[in-house]
């Protein structure tokens, strides 16, 4: 985000998209009328939990890891702040709404990835590349979040874990999506996830 980190001051901010956002590789990103004008792209690798996890160390974080994809956290960078309410930012209005979450295009299995913070990254709009960088930059790590998340809640079977994203954000280039755009992201071992962005209702 640009602001600089002190590692040991922080802990990993979490937030929630629901599952009914969640779109298929190919399929159209449907952009909601009059909800947002600048809508970002965040490319990520998701981390699927395959058994019930509450409170892991670091000895069994990656026990409780089944398997790798790419997910691409699509978000409305103008509607996040609120002036109606004093809590200041609504993540769940910000983060999650119709297609705001394309996934795929394969679940590799985490045993055939060596070692997941050392993937490539990349986010390609329209031929020009956007973002390019490797998950061995994120501020915590595949196995800091899930214990981090599980000292909040039970990870349970089925449950998926989005990592951080690289730097390349378009609210920073003050580039957005648009229809007809064509967003195509890459993790090195994993695959490409590719979706067409097209006017929604």
């Amino acid at each position: 985000m640009g602001n600089k980190i002190e590692k040991e001051n922080i802990q990993p901010l979490f937030f929630l998209k629901s599952g009914s956002v969640i779109i298929a590789p190919n399929q159209e990103i449907l952009l909601p009328q009059n909800y947002s004008e600048k809508y970002d792209w965040e490319v990520k690798i998701a981390a699927i939990i395959s058994r019930q996890g509450r409170n892991i160390t670091v000895d069994n974080a990656l026990d409780i890891v089944a398997s790798y994809t790419i997910f691409n956290d699509v978000s409305a960078r103008d509607v996040g702040r609120r002036t109606d309410w004093s809590f200041g930012m609504d993540w769940f209005c910000y983060k999650s709404f119709d297609m705001s979450a394309p996934m795929g295009p394969w679940i590799i299995p985490a045993g055939d990835i060596a070692d997941i913070q050392n993937l490539g990254l990349k986010t390609t709009i329209n031929d020009d590349v956007k973002r390019d960088n490797n998950s061995n930059n994120m501020v915590f790590s595949v196995v800091e979040l899930p214990i981090s998340l599980s000292q909040q809640l039970t990870l349970k079977p089925g449950d998926i874990v989005a990592t951080e994203t690289c730097t390349g954000g378009g609210s920073f280039q003050r580039i957005f999506l648009k229809p007809g755009d064509q967003i195509t992201m890459e993790v090195e071992g994993i695959g490409t996830l590719a979706n067409p962005v097209m006017q929604g209702d």
